[in-house]
């Protein structure tokens, strides 16, 4: 559900009921995940019933699901680690009360999905792959100009913050440049969430479908020099490959058409509204 929009949601307390018996009956537990806490005073959470959210919403769960399900006659497929350590972050910047602290799990998990195959010119390829992306997956609500500004400027407060033990206060001058486009320095965090939050949700589809991170990086820097046509077609097909084969497992199950189905069905065509 964080991947979907913005808004404080998450899992306070889990309870666990064990079937399984012990000398003292069936066990029961609750537990706190640090990476589902819900920090106060943050915005409202707000699920739509429009019919587009719903599709989206059911198309990132079998997304996730995917990644996690035992493939028929391949074994279980897992998530690539960064993006498993990228989720992680994001989840945890949820439970952060430190805008500082927010800014650094955000620009971590970005720099797993990013900057997989580098460790020199980390800010531009930072930001340059992640305004790409934001192109190449249709994230309309995001002008390349005011997304590359964003992102190199959330890759410069984590290195502030990081390396020099800086506050958001002290580098305000340095993110002026971001308030003629839009963003205020208070709503910066936020907006650094947003982001990052956009571009995971299309490395999840991406993933789920078959290409890896670091494939994925390549891509990008190819598609930066030019050659768009080439490396947009190729992922296109993996993406929709990818879905298909999930909607054909689930028929697999069934002779006839489930709620469920019908909802992975439509979401086929969110798929292709998102690589067209």
């Amino acid at each position: 559900m964080r991947l979907l929009c913005e808004g404080d949601v998450g899992t306070p307390v889990i309870f666990e009921h064990s079937r399984v018996l012990t000398g003292l009956g069936t066990t029961q537990s609750l537990s706190a995940p640090n990476d589902q806490r819900v920090r106060s005073g943050g915005p409202k959470y707000i699920l739509t019933r429009e019919e587009n959210d719903l599709i989206l919403l059911q198309t990132i769960l079998t997304a996730l699901h995917s990644l996690n399900t035992p493939q028929a006659g391949k074994g279980k497929q897992k998530p690539s680690r960064e993006l498993t350590v990228a989720l992680r972050r994001f989840n945890q910047a949820y439970g952060r009360d430190l805008r500082e602290d927010r800014i650094i799990d955000l620009t971590v998990a970005l720099e797993r999905c990013l900057l997989p195959d580098t460790r020199e010119e980390l800010s531009y390829k930072f930001a340059l792959r992640g305004t790409a992306f934001l192109v190449w997956t249709k994230a309309n609500k995001w002008d390349p100009h005011t997304g590359h500004a964003l992102l190199r400027a959330m890759y410069e407060a984590r290195s502030k913050i990081v390396h020099e033990g800086k506050q958001l206060t002290d580098i305000e001058e340095k993110l002026k440049d971001l308030q003629d486009m839009g963003i205020q320095l208070n709503d910066f965090p936020q907006q650094c969430e947003n982001i990052v939050r956009d571009i995971l949700r299309a490395y999840v589809l991406q993933v789920a479908s078959g290409n890896s991170v670091k494939d994925i990086a390549t891509g990008l820097d190819r598609y930066c020099e030019g050659d768009s046509s080439l490396t947009f077609q190729e992922m296109k097909c993996t993406h929709l490959t990818g879905v298909l084969a999930s909607l054909i497992d689930y028929l697999a199950e069934s002779s006839q058409l489930t709620t469920e189905q019908q909802v992975l069905l439509k979401s086929i065509y969110v798929a292709l509204d998102h690589t067209e």
